[in-house]
């Protein structure tokens, strides 16, 4: 996992970002789990079946109103970010 220096949102707030990639690191089959020696890059492409995540987070202000958003570009020159909401959801924002 990679994090990346906090970006200000609305109103002062600051968000961190972070990168991620989902791994695979074994398989189920009759009753045992066996590992792989290297866990294995899962690349996720036409699926139909959502994707959930959960992030903690600890401290957040009860007035802040998060969104789920993913980078879709990233100008190296400019520093600046393209995101996009298309297809993220966020199901639910609780208390820990």
């Amino acid at each position: 996992m990679i994090e990346y220096p906090p970006v200000e949102g609305p109103q002062g707030t600051l968000a961190k970002v972070i990168d991620y990639e989902i791994l695979e690191v074994g398989y189920y089959e009759n009753n045992e789990v066996s590992y792989f020696t290297e866990p294995k890059t899962v690349n996720i492409t036409q699926t139909t079946s959502p994707i959930e995540i959960t992030i903690e987070v600890s401290n957040m202000h009860p007035e802040y109103s998060p969104v789920c958003v993913y980078a879709t570009a990233f100008n190296e020159t400019t520093g600046i970010t393209t995101w996009s909401e298309e297809g993220c959801e966020l199901g639910s924002v609780s208390d820990a």
